[in-house]
Formats: C-alpha cells, structure tokens, sequence
C-alpha cells in the first residue's frame, strides 16, 4: 500500500456546451492517517477481534470521509496492522466518537493499540492513547 499524498483533491466534472465535459476542483481536503497495531495479550483478545472485525470494517469502510481503513494479520497472531485514512479532521473526529460507542469498542476496550496519527504529510504529531481502556 503506498499513499503517497496526504492531500485529497475533490473534483468536479461538469459538462459544457456541446458536451464538451471540464473538470473543476471542488475543495483541497487535509487528510488525516493512522498507522499502527493491534496488540493483543492472548488468545481470547485475538477472538475477539477475529468475531467483531468484520462489522467494523463494514462500518467504518461506509462512513463519511473514510477513505482507507485496512486491519490485517500479521504473522504473530496475536498483532494487527491498522492503516486508516479519512478525508481531514472532521471526519477522523467523527470516525474516533462512533468508535468509542460502538460494539467494537465496547469489545475490544482492553487490547493495546499502538498507534500513530499524521496529517498533511507531516510526521505523527501524537501517539494516540487506548482511550477505549479509559472508557
């Protein structure tokens, strides 16, 4: 997988006279990524995510401004990568509140996640904490 820009460029395509069609920008959108892993401590935390994963990604892949969201294995099979990518800060916030209140948050509140978040290419700004174990 290579993102190779961290800026979304939403166009139009309008048609003009004698259908003669021009594209326009819309808006230029800073998105936001993050990258990193889902650690779990045992086995039980790992059938966790397996049973709850697809519907998660069923509901995260279907909201607005999303767009990347991958959680694969790895070869431990007790880790996860997560790659998220959202159309700017709004949509990432909105993505994160859903989350929190979700069966799959819900579930999966006491696995470790390590994960970094960027934005307009720039270099993580933060860790993102396990909010989810604060809940």
């Amino acid at each position: 997988m290579n993102l190779q820009s961290n800026i979304e460029l939403r166009l139009e395509r309008r048609v003009l006279k004698n259908n003669v069609a021009a594209i326009t920008p819309l808006e230029v959108v800073s998105c936001v990524e993050l990258r990193g892993r889902l650690v779990c401590a045992n086995r039980a935390e790992a059938a966790t995510i397996e049973r709850h994963l697809p519907r998660h990604i069923e509901l995260t892949s279907a909201e607005p401004g999303c767009l990347l969201f991958e959680v694969r294995p790895t070869g431990d099979p007790l880790v996860w990568t997560v790659a998220e990518k959202f159309a700017g800060q709004e949509a990432f916030a909105a993505h994160q509140t859903r989350v929190a209140d979700s069966e799959w948050g819900r579930a999966t509140a006491g696995i470790k996640r390590e994960y970094k978040v960027s934005s307009d290419g720039r270099e993580p700004a933060a860790v993102v904490p396990d909010e989810l174990e604060q809940s």
